[in-house]
């Protein structure tokens, strides 16, 4: 770890350099901190950026924000703290809380966070073992009060285990699970928020199953919790808990990495592969059947399981674009090992792909996730076939979004009246469409010719 490359990666960059000439230019004393100076030091690209000022804010917020032509508002977090954001670039002000920066730097989270930088006079500022700790890759919790003074700070942690792969100190996991209670009452915006840097973070298999480990996911989804201890019978290695939570290590696993099945990364796209896995197993408590000989059911969880899915998500403040996508997945998400075990025609796997439209490859994943978890190596062939099966449709034809083939208007120069007899016509035609009985419009109308009548009453 060499501080002065760090410190050239601080003094060069464009927004460092821009906010200190602002400061200088209104005489305020101004300090780079935590998380944008660890990332410089480590090497690491960043979005945020957090400032510390000593003297009045105002006028350089004032300034700044006419430069980057937008406003600064306060994030209301009972101190002196505003924020900027521009171009995907978020800069967060705060004034000194302190006597100095040292005292300031004594209030923060961990001891790699509790560092800062005066581009002013060109000098670190750190607790005693923050460069020992970042080198190390260690995580240590600063004071026994930082969890708290703000219980966010258990999740804080878990996130730089899934960003930066840094290992707990043994006391960061006795105090996180001691306190892991004291997440309740953190606001749900900002418990989101972190877990969705969680799951698309490049290690968060090694966060979810610390979380797992330290009963952290009970915490703020309380209807996982039933599933801990909860057998699944013969075709199941791990109870119904630690299933779904490997199954998202291996859903997001096979998303991220894309060899499989060539899978968008857009952060949108892998939340929802995220999510549908952690949930989709949430019914198996209420729906568990078992019978004479002792073979284990679950008829209709995945019903359930959207059911108690939508519940959790009307809970925290989910985009509904994404709740509406996460829910579909639940909801079928046994359709493609249905189709293995019963047989499928390419009508099936026509009607999946329409049904599904742009998760199909997320179900797919999803499948393939809980296939591999189980270790059942002929399903997962089999539902390897059936995934290239429907991809190479989906890749031929435009089936999740098939073209009209009739109209209304159509249908009436053909002598149809308006109305719902009509409506149904349409239907079946796109139905036929999606199934591939019916390619073009001259073999709809000969079909509408065929078997329907003009004259039929609505």
């Amino acid at each position: 770890m060499n501080l002065k490359d760090a410190e050239r990666r601080i003094l060069d960059d464009p927004i460092v350099r821009l906010v200190t000439e602002e400061a200088s230019k209104h005489k305020v004393r101004l300090y780079i901190v935590g998380g944008a100076v660890r990332d410089h030091i480590l090497g690491r690209p960043h979005r945020d950026y957090d400032f510390i000022i000593e003297g009045d804010p105002y006028h350089l917020l004032r300034s700044l924000g006419i430069f980057f032509e937008t406003k600064y508002f306060p994030l209301g977090r009972g101190e002196k703290v505003y924020r900027l954001v521009k171009g995907g670039k978020v800069l967060d002000f705060s004034t000194l809380s302190g006597k100095d920066i040292m005292d300031d730097l004594s209030r923060r989270d961990f001891t790699i966070n509790a560092i800062a930088y005066s581009p002013q006079y060109k000098r670190f500022y750190s607790h005693p073992e923050s460069f020992k700790h970042l080198s190390e890759k260690k995580l240590v919790l600063l004071s026994d009060r930082a969890i708290a003074e703000d219980p966010l700070r258990i999740l804080r942690a878990f996130r730089y285990k899934a960003t930066l792969s840094f290992e707990f100190s043994k006391e960061l996991k006795e105090e996180i699970y001691k306190k892991r209670e004291l997440l309740k009452t953190v606001s749900r915006e900002r418990i989101l928020m972190e877990m969705e840097e969680i799951l698309l973070g490049e290690e968060a298999s090694q966060a979810l199953l610390m979380m797992a480990e330290l009963h952290i996911l009970d915490v703020i989804f309380p209807e996982m919790e039933a599933l801990r201890n909860l057998q699944q019978g013969e075709n199941h290695i791990r109870d119904a808990f630690e299933h779904s939570v490997w199954v998202t290590i291996l859903a997001l696993k096979l998303a991220k990495e894309g060899k499989v099945i060539r899978f968008s990364q857009d952060p949108k796209d892998l939340l929802v592969i995220g999510w549908s896995a952690l949930f989709h197993d949430l019914g198996k408590p209420e729906t568990k059947t078992t019978e004479e000989e002792g073979k284990v059911h679950f008829y209709g969880h995945e019903v359930v399981s959207k059911i108690k899915a939508e519940k959790i998500m009307d809970r925290y403040p989910f985009p509904s674009d994404i709740k509406k996508r996460i829910l579909l997945l639940i909801v079928n998400h046994m359709r493609p090992l249905q189709l293995i075990k019963t047989g499928f025609s390419e009508k099936s796997l026509r009607r999946l792909a329409h049904e599904m439209r742009e998760d199909i490859k997320s179900l797919l994943i999803l499948s393939l996730a809980e296939t591999e978890e189980k270790g059942k190596e002929e399903e997962k062939t089999l539902l390897l076939e059936l995934s290239r099966k429907i991809l190479d449709l989906v890749e031929r034809e435009n089936i999740t979004h098939p073209p009209r083939l009739l109209t209304g208007k159509d249908l009436i120069q053909m002598g149809f009246q308006p109305g719902k007899y009509m409506g149904e016509i349409l239907k079946k035609i796109t139905q036929l469409q999606i199934e591939g009985v019916i390619k073009n419009k001259e073999e709809a109308i000969e079909y509408v010719k065929k078997n329907y009548s003009p004259t039929q009453e609505d």
